[in-house]
């Protein structure tokens, strides 16, 4: 495996595998830029603690429509979680609940969509482009 996009520290990498590895860039589909987003977490007193980096897609470059067709999260509606509550109330049912960190980070993509390879990663050859499986902060 081959881990990319963010630092170690955090539990929302992307892993890639070399298996599947670079390809080239299918005839119809366009690779998506990547960036680096640097941030730097400071204490109370304005100590440095920690320096963070994130590998983004640059989504923000495709048009609806053209790139993509529907923009679409995994995580619940707030009228269903209203409908599901008002139930639970009205039968005096117990009502549990969790929350999954990152549930959008979890999600499985469901159209095929290439990557430019990050700066300062190469793999394969450097024209190619890499497949996402899942997904990554920046997409649509």
């Amino acid at each position: 495996m081959i881990f990319v996009g963010y630092e170690l520290g955090s539990k929302a990498y992307r892993a890639y595998n070399p298996v599947i590895g670079a390809v080239n860039l299918p005839t119809g589909h366009c690779a998506i830029g990547l960036k680096w987003v640097y941030k730097t977490k400071c204490d109370v007193h304005g100590h440095i603690v920690k320096h963070k980096a994130q590998l983004v897609a640059k989504g923000y470059v495709h048009q609806h429509g053209v790139d993509f067709e529907e923009v679409f999260a995994p995580v619940a509606w707030l009228e269903s979680v209203r409908t599901i509550l008002a139930v639970a109330a009205d039968e005096d049912w117990c009502v549990h609940h969790m929350d999954f960190k990152s549930a959008f980070m979890n999600g499985k993509l469901l159209e095929e969509v290439y990557v430019q390879q990050p700066p300062g990663f190469a793999f394969g050859k450097a024209r190619q482009v890499l497949k996402l499986e899942k997904v990554l902060y920046g997409l649509r």
